[in-house]
């Protein structure tokens, strides 16, 4: 008899490492590095276990690489339209309510990627522990993701309300109005609870997405839409 140590793994070699990566995202995700074994990937992924140190040189190699794609996935389709925001509030020429416009597409942008589908929600879930504990692959989770939406968020802060860009004051007030989307990805299960909701489903997401926006419009003391208290 074949022990399960033994048997051939008869993937190719992208596949396993796309079955690893995506067992990865969703149990490093869940349980974080050190709760995650590579039994339970190997396990999860339906490779053999020695496949880990093959393709990745182990369990932080792994995590690391689940890390990349994620900032890939996540900031690869909308890398563009974030770097539109700085020509977009140039345009509104001090205008607050066409800067509050500005500031409610920027919102949308951010929280429809953190709220938005199940695979979304999935990614989501692995940021927001590496968000708040900057475990192995923080450096490059911040660098080439936090850091870039942190800084626009920042930006639009800093010209809505007439300060520096490099202010304590800029950031910390751009790092408030992210906070606002944060609650709602890492207290999904309080919202869900306190609503009586099943899910987040897409119409679920437009509102709580609408009533972010519009409580960041009211923070920077812009005009709020029609539909604000």
């Amino acid at each position: 008899m074949i022990k399960e140590s033994e048997k051939v793994n008869v993937h190719s070699p992208e596949l396993t490492k796309e079955k690893l990566i995506r067992s990865g995202l969703k149990l490093f995700g869940k349980s974080g590095f050190e709760g995650t074994t590579t039994r339970a990937l190997a396990k999860d992924a339906g490779v053999n276990q020695a496949a880990i140190p093959y393709h990745f040189g182990g369990k932080e190699g792994l995590y690391r690489a689940v890390v990349e794609w994620v900032v890939e996935q996540v900031m690869g389709p909308d890398r563009a339209l974030l770097a539109q925001f700085p020509a977009r509030l140039a345009a509104a020429d001090g205008d607050p309510a066409m800067q509050a416009d500005v500031v409610r597409k920027l919102v949308f942008l951010l929280a429809g990627n953190i709220l938005g589908s199940e695979a979304l929600r999935e990614r989501a879930a692995f940021i927001m522990r590496e968000y708040s504990e900057a475990g192995v692959g923080f450096d490059i989770l911040y660098d080439r993701l936090i850091r870039e939406a942190h800084a626009m968020v920042t930006h639009v802060v800093a010209v809505v309300c007439g300060i520096s860009e490099e202010s304590d004051e800029a950031k910390l007030r751009a790092h408030t109005l992210v906070g606002m989307v944060i609650a709602f990805a890492m207290g999904r299960a309080v919202i869900l609870a306190r609503m009586s909701w099943d899910d987040y489903t897409p119409e679920r997401v437009q509102s709580v997405v609408r009533i972010i926006s519009e409580m960041a419009v009211s923070a920077l003391g812009l005009p709020a839409g029609e539909n604000s208290c």
